[in-house]
């Protein structure tokens, strides 16, 4: 007693098994990874770049009790 809905497992979409399909979109799914990776080597640089930027913590502001505050903000 197996139906369109009940012979496979999951939410998959009922043209998922057809090849044409993923033919189709294994393209879109190598340009996303791409992004995915060109976005992340992008976010490490700038805050690479921020890092090398910051000034170094002063110590007269380390005694002080408002720099403890601003490390609990964060």
């Amino acid at each position: 007693m197996t139906g369109p809905l009940t012979d496979r497992v999951g939410f998959a979409r009922p043209d998922a098994c057809n090849p044409s399909v993923r033919r189709r979109a294994a393209p879109l799914e190598l340009i996303a990874g791409l992004a995915l990776v060109v976005s992340t080597a992008v976010a490490a640089t700038v805050v690479s770049i921020g890092l090398a930027r910051a000034e170094p913590i002063d110590p007269a502001h380390v005694a002080d009790g408002s720099f403890a505050i601003v490390l609990l903000l964060g």
